[in-house]
């Protein structure tokens, strides 16, 4: 595929492809079942598999099959049910000779896309189908667009500090803890949570209690037991969890408290 202007915008040998539609300043390679074409006429450029076929998208007859001339070529014409969350069939046109959708349209309202001009069985030059200039892999070119996008971000932020508020924009919220499913052991130890916050407690022990909680969250003890509270998205403070201690055990002396960070899937505790 190339522009008007003889540029490419998608290259394929049959086993890789090159995308030239991104923002970097060379294609993309990769195999063609992992770097494909995503744009105007995609639906004619890329032929459907057979298991497309078998489907509801727009494969099943609504009619019968015409044959009729489109593009100055004999074509057979159909018009194709639609699926359930779309209101009107696609009709296509399919050159008889070489079996290549030709055209496709929507009657209701006028949409489609076709060839205007076509040669069909004429010699094409063999290294018209590939690349030998410079390209990212896949996987160069996702870290390309994770860089790009990291810089943007930091870019916008450090506007945002520059033009709005250059502190750190910080604020107490009422945090609810009061349970809405509680889970009582035998031995007076409970799990409970709620839409946002979890809290529990286990009878001491030596080593103390460190819950497999998937959140960031405060450990500590009191004489006879061992807690644990932790909130989703909420960074809990000291103050934070001083009140909720003087509203479960006040008066009770804490120690071995500590906060125990949540980081992919491992338990990282501090002091």
């Amino acid at each position: 595929m190339e522009r008007i202007d003889g540029s490419p915008i998608f290259i394929s040998d049959g086993t890789r492809a090159w995308d030239f539609t991104g923002p970097a300043d060379r294609p993309r390679v990769g195999p063609l079942g992992r770097v494909i074409y995503l744009g105007p006429s995609q639906f004619l450029l890329q032929q459907r598999s057979t298991a497309e076929w078998a489907g509801n998208e727009f494969a099943q007859p609504t009619g019968p099959v015409e044959t009729v001339e489109f593009a100055g070529r004999k074509c057979w014409t159909v018009r194709l049910a639609p699926p359930e969350d779309k209101p009107y069939p696609l009709r296509i046109w399919v050159d008889v000779e070489s079996g290549f959708i030709l055209g496709d349209r929507i009657d209701e309202v006028g949409i489609g896309s076709q060839f205007v001009e076509l040669a069909v069985g004429e010699p094409i030059d063999e290294a018209l189908f590939a690349w030998d200039g410079p390209a990212y892999t896949t996987e160069e070119y996702q870290k390309l667009l994770e860089d790009e996008s990291r810089a943007l971000r930091h870019e916008h932020v450090q506007w945002f500090t520059d033009q709005v508020a250059s502190t750190p924009l910080t604020v107490r919220a009422l945090l609810d803890f009061t349970p809405e499913d509680v889970r009582i052991a035998d031995n007076g130890g409970f799990d409970t949570s709620s839409r946002r916050t979890f809290l529990g407690r286990r009878p001491r022990s030596d080593e103390g209690w460190a819950p497999m909680w998937r959140v960031t969250h405060y450990v500590w003890s009191t004489q006879d037991w061992d807690w644990a509270a932790g909130a989703f998205d909420t960074e809990l403070d000291d103050a934070a969890i001083l009140e909720l201690q003087q509203s479960l055990h006040p008066g009770d002396p804490v120690d071995r408290g500590r906060r125990v960070a949540v980081r992919r899937d491992y338990l990282r505790g501090t002091d």
